[in-house]
């Protein structure tokens, strides 16, 4: 619970962006998943073409997520697990 209520309170001073899924997001993610060179899967997909569309940081324990962010110069914070 007390990770979910730290979720709540970086939701509410700012700290993360809401945006809602479109269907311009899945044609994108569409078009990535057949024509990049990286291997994406369906999920990653949809938080490139959201992230790439509104300008957003993706922050991810992901290391082919992050690898297909920079290849697409979306801003990224990989954090290596340990």
């Amino acid at each position: 619970m007390a990770i979910r209520n730290q979720f709540v309170s970086h939701l509410e001073l700012g700290i993360y962006r809401r945006t809602s899924l479109g269907p311009h997001h899945v044609r994108s993610a569409r078009e990535l998943i057949s024509g990049f060179t990286i291997p994406l899967r369906t999920l990653d997909a949809l938080h490139l073409a959201m992230a790439s569309s509104a300008e957003l940081r993706i922050v991810t324990a992901d290391e082919g997520l992050a690898r297909a962010a920079k290849a697409m110069s979306i801003k990224t914070t990989y954090l290596a697990l340990a």
